[in-house]
Protein backbone atom coordinates (compact mmCIF):
# COMPACT_ATOMS: atom_id res chain seq x y z
CA UNK A 1 0.00 0.00 0.00
CA UNK A 2 1.57 3.43 -1.09
CA UNK A 3 0.70 6.50 0.93
CA UNK A 4 0.62 9.32 -1.03
CA UNK A 5 1.11 12.00 2.26
CA UNK A 6 2.92 11.17 5.53
CA UNK A 7 2.62 13.80 8.40
CA UNK A 8 4.55 13.43 11.12
CA UNK A 9 2.96 15.13 14.74
CA UNK A 10 4.84 17.38 16.44
CA UNK A 11 6.40 16.05 19.76
CA UNK A 12 7.45 17.50 23.35
CA UNK A 13 7.84 16.42 26.64
CA UNK A 14 5.73 18.30 28.54
CA UNK A 15 2.92 16.26 27.81
CA UNK A 16 2.07 15.28 31.44
CA UNK A 17 3.09 16.91 34.53
CA UNK A 18 3.15 14.83 37.91
CA UNK A 19 4.52 16.16 41.41
CA UNK A 20 7.42 14.98 42.97
CA UNK A 21 5.28 12.44 45.40
CA UNK A 22 2.17 10.87 44.19
CA UNK A 23 0.79 10.79 47.14
CA UNK A 24 0.12 14.30 46.93
CA UNK A 25 -2.69 13.59 43.91
CA UNK A 26 -4.54 11.36 46.84
CA UNK A 27 -7.20 13.43 49.19
CA UNK A 28 -5.68 13.40 53.00
CA UNK A 29 -8.83 11.80 54.00
CA UNK A 30 -8.48 8.98 51.69
CA UNK A 31 -8.32 5.04 53.10
CA UNK A 32 -5.66 4.70 51.04
CA UNK A 33 -3.38 6.92 53.47
CA UNK A 34 -3.88 4.14 56.28
CA UNK A 35 -3.31 1.74 54.25
CA UNK A 36 -0.02 2.61 53.29
CA UNK A 37 0.96 3.24 56.47
CA UNK A 38 0.20 -0.42 57.81
CA UNK A 39 2.15 -1.52 54.96
CA UNK A 40 4.76 0.61 55.64
CA UNK A 41 4.78 -0.80 59.59
CA UNK A 42 5.46 -4.40 58.46
CA UNK A 43 8.72 -6.03 59.38
CA UNK A 44 10.21 -6.73 56.25
CA UNK A 45 12.13 -10.26 57.06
Amino acid sequence: MKHEHISFKEHTMNILSLPNNIVDLIPSENMAHVVHEMVERFNYV
